[in-house]
C-alpha cells in the first residue's frame, strides 16, 4: 500500500501551513526560489508515492500512529 488517507491530510497540512508561513514572511509575494523549492518538493512527493504505489520504493510507515505516507 503506497499510503494511507491520514498521511495524505497531515501532508497537505504541512504543506498548507508552509505555504502560508512563505506567503507571511514574504509579505504577500512568493519569490523564485521558495516557488522552485515548493514545486520540486511535490515532484519528488509525486516520484515517490508512483514508487511506493508500484513497490519499487518502500512506503514510509509509522505503526505507532497508523499511518503510511
Amino acid at each position: 500500500m503506497a499510503g494511507s488517507t491520514k498521511g495524505a491530510v497531515i501532508l497537505v497540512f504541512i504543506w498548507y501551513v508552509l505555504f502560508i508561513g512563505t506567503i507571511v514572511l514574504g509579505k504577500n509575494v512568493v519569490t523564485k526560489v521558495p516557488a522552485y523549492l515548493m514545486f520540486a518538493l511535490y515532484v519528488l512527493y509525486l516520484v515517490y508515492e508512483f514508487g511506493a504505489a508500484f513497490d519499487a520504493i518502500p512506503s514510509m510507515c509509522m505503526p505507532a500512529l497508523n499511518i503510511c505516507i
